[in-house]
């Protein structure tokens, strides 16, 4: 009876220490969350200007944050229409925006408070910039005519038809007599002279009016062609104008940059190319080591190993087994390495070229990897197309090499645009002469599915490893 009674005293006890000393006892919901902490803008800094049109806004980490929203406007009204998620990076990329134009934009931090935080402490701390002028005039044909613009085509201007233009160019290229060519090229010399390394960056709209697919090739060139960067685009039947952009770099100073609208695919087939919202600036300086053709169409990221290698003596160590050569060149294999030159008048281009017999999906991800080299006394020009073998789709790209330049790292990532039956990669010495030769060594190509591109890229040197 007195063990009951001390256990009674002892409940008792406990129950009046529940009442006593609650917090001790009893359970509490969540914490709540406190919203993010202080934070601010980085760059570009208040009111910069000469921006590119392809700007990167920067911020500082924010403590507690979860995520980041970005805003951008063109109304100095502190106050945006919408906010882009930037997920939990301290950067965003803007891209095709208007030359000449002054954006103001604010950032901020956010949690599951519900209570964002804005950069540099108030929602009305908008900062602004300024963008690079337009080295082109009437680069949106705003004048409803071709007011700085020129056209070029052969082997007469029959052979390039012009829709008047009136919100854009349009336009196409006669296909030539049978076993000839031609060309129809639309073209501006924007008179800009620019420095030997300089990045320069192109943005403007495309679309294809007629019933079937095609190639336009845009080069940014100085306007002897003495140095050029070059991207080629797909354009499939039926498509509204869209978003593409190429950034590259001069490899010797340019007297006058220019661009060009070459028509790759000839015939009107029931419509016409269109250009429109041209816009070439001086470009961001992390572009000096490529040339890059933004592509809406490159295909996203797959989670899948490299594919196996594609070709046979990449390295040629048993000479040009594998290989094929077609056209005017000389050729030799050195010590393992293929050296070639192309002899004046050098018609048709000296090619080797390496076909796989392997099929590719549309939308994949290929990689070319080679080494280039240049014994000659000047500089040349190489330029490497992985394409199909009927050529229905290809990409290229153009490197230049300097005098005695020694055998040297590059990179091609290019997308299929089609399913391809067989995989080939084709290397044209572009440049004529007899002085020593052009040197290629190191070959190789993979579907490498889980490269992350923008379109086709052309890195040079250690870029693309």
């Amino acid at each position: 009876m007195a063990r009951r009674v001390r256990g009674v005293s002892v409940h008792l006890i406990v129950l009046t220490s529940l009442f006593i000393f609650p917090g001790s006892f009893v359970a509490h919901g969540p914490k709540a969350v406190s919203a993010p902490g202080a934070f601010v803008k980085t760059a570009p800094a208040s009111s910069a200007t000469d921006q590119s049109i392809s700007a990167t806004l920067f911020w500082s980490a924010s403590d507690g944050a979860t995520g980041y929203e970005y805003c951008y406007t063109l109304a100095n009204d502190h106050d945006c229409s919408s906010w882009i998620p930037a997920g939990d990076g301290l950067s965003a990329l803007l891209s095709c925006l208007l030359p000449s134009t002054q954006y103001f934009w604010q950032v901020r931090a956010t949690n599951t408070s519900g209570s964002p935080t804005y950069a540099d402490g108030s929602s009305a701390a908008f900062w602004s910039f300024t963008t690079k002028p337009n080295m082109l005039q009437n680069g949106n044909f705003g004048t409803g005519d071709l007011s700085g613009w020129e056209t070029f085509a052969t082997p007469d201007q029959s052979y390039l038809v012009i829709q008047s233009p009136a919100a854009y160019l349009s336009f196409y290229r006669v296909p030539p007599p049978p076993n000839e060519s031609n060309q129809a090229v639309v073209l501006q010399h924007s008179g800009v002279s620019l420095a030997n390394g300089e990045a320069i960056e192109a943005h403007f709209q495309l679309a294809n009016t007629s019933n079937v697919r095609k190639r336009i090739s845009v080069l940014l060139h100085d306007a002897d062609f003495s140095d050029l960067s070059v991207c080629t685009f797909w354009l499939e039947p039926n498509t509204m104008l869209a978003n593409y952009a190429m950034r590259s770099h001069t490899t010797r100073a340019w007297t006058n940059a220019t661009i060009s609208f070459y028509a790759a695919t000839a015939g009107s087939d029931g419509g016409f190319y269109a250009v429109d919202d041209v816009v070439v600036v001086h470009g961001p300086p992390q572009a000096t080591d490529r040339t890059e053709c933004a592509d809406r169409a490159a295909p996203g990221v797959v989670a899948a190993p490299d594919g196996p290698e594609m070709l046979t003596n990449g390295g040629f160590d048993t000479g040009l087994n594998g290989w094929n050569t077609f056209g005017q060149m000389d050729q030799q294999v050195s010590a393992g390495v293929f050296e070639f030159r192309r002899p004046p008048p050098g018609e048709p281009a000296g090619v080797i070229l390496q076909t796989t017999n392997a099929p590719v999906a549309t939308q994949s991800v290929l990689t070319a990897r080679f080494a280039l080299g240049n014994s000659s006394a000047v500089r040349k020009r190489v330029s490497v197309l992985v394409h199909d073998l009927d050529f229905s789709d290809l990409t290229v790209c153009t490197f230049f090499l300097a005098p005695g330049q020694p055998l040297t790292q590059y990179t091609m990532r290019s997308p299929t645009t089609k399913a391809w039956i067989n995989a080939t990669i084709s290397i044209y010495g572009a440049t004529t002469g007899i002085e020593a030769w052009t040197r290629v060594d190191n070959v190789s190509l993979r579907q490498t599915p889980s490269v992350r591109i923008v379109g086709t890229e052309c890195l040079e040197g250690t870029s693309g490893s």
